[in-house]
């Protein structure tokens, strides 16, 4: 605190300062050492001088009401979001990654097993499909992102998950199912349309499997940060591991069925996505999408935390950040 009063009320003579009651003194104090801080870096600053108080201030009072003291970016959750609005926002914006993925690589897998014209109608069925099941898994489970950084098999977990991954595999049986049946009802007639239908109706059962062996694995947190958002591309780096594992295991297994290898290739790429550390840095862009778009950050938001550091408004805490005093994190958030 003394560290503060030096260099907020540096160069200015005692009569100036307040002799009002304490919490005057002490608003004055933060404001003056505010801008004092902005004066010193002078007129070559990256960010807005306003911009980078309402960044500040957003930032103060979710640390405040959640009752933090040190500031991951992997910590960021979708609790953060104020309204009903943007939480839709965020649940749409994990469906329509699903769908993007799921769809396009069903859909290319149907041209190269039916041939052409069939791709945009399975592509689109599918992916709508997909975004429903993103969504779907979104509503049930994922309630919080939990960033991986080393994964272990948990029973518990698998038990827990059982009833919910059933319901997820009817529900993906059924669509398609349905919508296999639909695109070879118009190629090659009705009976062929049922033998389909209910070939990828039960291999739409199988997701359900999946999804429970998924739910399975559970990763240990973030213990030790030494860098901004560890956490996230520690899990981004388990996901890729899981998609090469499960690209080559599952092509191999489709070549050994004489099943095109495109599709086993595919349904690894959708194993090791999908896996939990695959889906926390699905859920986590979506969210810092959602946060850019309605202002609450900036795209860059380690660049951004950084700065405020050479502003000594934050200090760096291994991979984290924490407001050089409480009083001043109480400043900002009773701004906002």
């Amino acid at each position: 605190m003394l560290n503060i009063m030096t260099l907020a009320y540096q160069g200015m003579l005692i009569e100036d300062l307040p002799n009002n009651n304490l919490e005057q003194r002490r608003q004055h104090l933060f404001n003056a050492y505010v801008e004092r801080m902005f004066q010193r870096r002078g007129a070559h600053s990256p960010y807005p001088q306003q911009q980078t108080k309402r960044w500040l201030r957003w930032l103060a009072k979710q640390m405040s009401e959640k009752s933090q003291t040190v500031f991951l970016i992997e910590r960021l959750q979708p609790s953060w979001l104020e309204t009903n609005w943007q939480k839709w926002m965020y649940a749409i914006g994990i469906a329509v990654m699903g769908g993007l993925i799921i769809g396009l690589g069903a859909g290319l897998s149907i041209e190269l097993i039916l041939g052409k014209g069939v791709i945009l109608m399975g592509g689109l069925i599918l992916g709508l499909g997909g975004g429903l099941i993103a969504g779907l898994i979104l509503r049930l489970v994922l309630h919080q992102i939990e960033p991986v950084e080393h994964i272990k098999w948990s029973w518990v977990k698998a038990k827990n998950n059982l009833v919910i991954g059933l319901r997820i595999g009817l529900i993906v049986g059924l669509i398609f199912g349905f919508s296999s049946g639909l695109i070879m009802f118009s190629i090659s007639g009705q009976a062929v349309a049922i033998q389909e239908g209910l070939i990828y109706g039960c291999s739409g059962l199988g997701t359900g499997i999946v999804f429970i062996l998924l739910r399975g694995l559970t990763g240990g947190g973030i213990e030790t940060t030494t860098t901004p958002n560890q956490g996230i591309w520690q899990s981004a780096q388990n996901s890729m591991v899981f998609t090469v594992i499960g690209v080559l295991a599952m092509g191999v297994f489709a070549y050994l069925l004489d099943v095109p290898i495109f599709l086993g290739a595919f349904v690894g790429l959708v194993f090791g996505l999908f896996c939990p550390a695959g889906i926390a840095c699905m859920q986590h862009l979506n969210l810092r999408l959602v946060l850019y778009c309605n202002g609450y950050i900036p795209w860059n938001y380690a660049r951004f935390l950084d700065y405020t550091t050479r502003l000594i408004f934050l200090q760096k805490v291994g991979g984290g950040y924490i407001f050089i005093h409480r009083l001043l994190l109480e400043h900002f958030a009773a701004q906002y």
